[in-house]
């Protein structure tokens, strides 16, 4: 018996199933996709590949998902290879030593399966579900020999011997990490709870809950809904993201237990652990009714380039899952059209030598810091011949919201953020508290509005959202 399947017992999960693949599936379509794995553990998906964790013999497998081919031992030579997380360079493995003595995580170039066996050493043991965000690698540890553990560390990733060990407190055997916008979902093993981080505040949200789960394990995300595997009863729940709310205990069930989940384009896996299988369905995510476009004035058109913490990256390909600026969360990229005729250019070198550094294009009122001042963008036309209005032909346009109003460098000029209390911040990001349907009403009103040019409606609507 492994240390975890002692960990599982010692915390009441004895249930062994029947190990015969068709008689496992009791709802959805599920079919046996990848067998011969002989205990799989967490799964990561990277472009045309899925990589899944082998407990037993310290391997990770890659499978290539277009035609299921798989290589069982891709990378080699760790030791009870439990959650994976990347970011994109690298895939970050979590190591259960042993004897529970050599908890640490291993880190695999993608591009040549070069393994740092050793990367970083953990403090606590049980090491399970990991998660990036930022420059940062989070690792749930789930504890062992059934004493569970209630701890969250953080690790930098450019300085893996800066860890803070304790980063998040108050979890009861937290088993898997899943990142959605600003928010971290942890899955409280022993708790039977699933819980949520405020990645901006890094504070638990005690107003939301997922609760009466059976041992929760993995979990995994449309967009929309939340899908938590519950190991010891054979399900896995879905639940409202945004609040928490319970929609269907019982999802899907089988005759095993269910382990980490993901979900991957159109399809659902499901890695077994006691059964050595990995499942996978049809998924088709959710199309909910698209919001309207609301109307902002303040903001840039797409491939516009901003500095991040992780590169230049242009506007509409950032991913607040993944990067930072300035070391801060960014909380959302909203997506806006204006109601103004035009945008204004800005040549390269039209303010001074190079700056800005390529051509640069924003809506008119988007604030530029010149001289200790932020100016709207149209006043330069006045000033300077390589600033210039251009026709405006109604494409998407873009802005980034950090947790403050602050600036971001895009082509070496100083341009402001959305401001937090702006309008569109209150209603189109993730953050929004109102239903889909009440939100796209008072967009419609919003729009309405400038379209009549009925700005004091518009301002009694906007004093009434908080």
């Amino acid at each position: 018996m492994s240390l975890l399947e002692e960990f599982l017992n010692k915390n009441g999960h004895t249930k062994k199933f029947k190990k015969s693949s068709s008689s496992l599936l009791k709802t959805q379509s599920w079919i046996s996709w990848q067998t011969g794995i002989e205990a799989p553990t967490g799964m990561v998906a990277v472009g045309d590949y899925i990589y899944i964790s082998n407990y037993e013999n310290g391997t990770v497998c890659k499978v290539t998902i277009s035609t299921g081919d798989i290589d069982y031992n891709w990378a080699d030579g760790f030791y009870g290879t439990f959650g994976l997380a990347t970011d994109g360079t690298y895939l970050y493995v979590a190591n259960q030593g042993e004897t529970f003595d050599a908890n640490y995580i291993s880190r695999v170039n993608l591009a040549t399966a070069s393994v740092e066996v050793n990367w970083a050493t953990l403090t606590y043991n049980g090491p399970a579900g990991l998660a990036v965000y930022g420059s940062h690698l989070y690792v749930a540890l789930l504890g062992d020999l059934g004493i569970p553990n209630t701890v969250i560390s953080r690790i930098n990733l450019s300085d893996p011997t800066i860890i803070n060990s304790d980063w998040m407190t108050g979890l009861n055997g937290p088993f898997d990490l899943l990142v959605h916008g600003s928010y971290m979902y942890v899955s409280n093993f022993v708790g039977n709870t699933v819980s949520r981080i405020n990645l901006s505040t890094n504070s638990l949200e005690y107003g939301w809950a997922a609760e009466d789960l059976f041992s929760p394990a993995g979990l995994t995300t449309d967009g929309t809904y939340l899908y938590v595997g519950n190991y010891s009863n054979g399900t896995i729940s879905k639940f409202n993201l945004t609040t928490g709310a319970l929609i269907d205990p019982y999802w899907s069930s089988f005759e095993a237990s269910p382990f980490f989940i993901l979900i991957n384009a159109s399809y659902f896996y499901l890695s077994l652990f006691q059964d050595g299988l990995v499942l996978r369905s049809n998924f088709t995510p959710p199309n909910p009714t698209p919001t309207p476009t609301p109307v902002s004035n303040i903001c840039f058109p797409a491939n516009t380039p901003v500095h991040t913490d992780q590169g230049i990256i242009e506007i509409d390909k950032i991913d607040p899952n993944k990067h930072t600026i300035n070391n801060k969360p960014i909380v959302d990229i909203t997506k806006t059209v204006t109601n103004d005729k035009y945008l204004v250019c800005f040549n390269k070198n039209a303010l001074a030598l190079n700056y800005p550094s390529s051509k640069t294009i924003m809506s008119k009122n988007h604030k530029i810091y010149f001289n200790g001042k932020m100016i709207e963008a149209y006043k330069f036309t006045e000033f300077f011949d390589d600033v210039f209005k251009i026709k405006y032909n109604g494409e998407i346009l873009y802005n980034v919201l950090m947790e403050e109003h602050t600036k971001i460098n895009v082509n070496n000029l100083l341009c402001e953020t959305l401001h937090p209390d702006n309008i569109i911040a209150k209603l189109y990001t993730r953050k929004c508290k109102y239903s889909q349907e009440i939100k796209e009403t008072i967009i419609a009103l919003l729009n309405k509005c400038i379209e009549k040019n009925d700005y004091k409606t518009y301002k009694k609507i906007v004093k009434r959202i908080k």
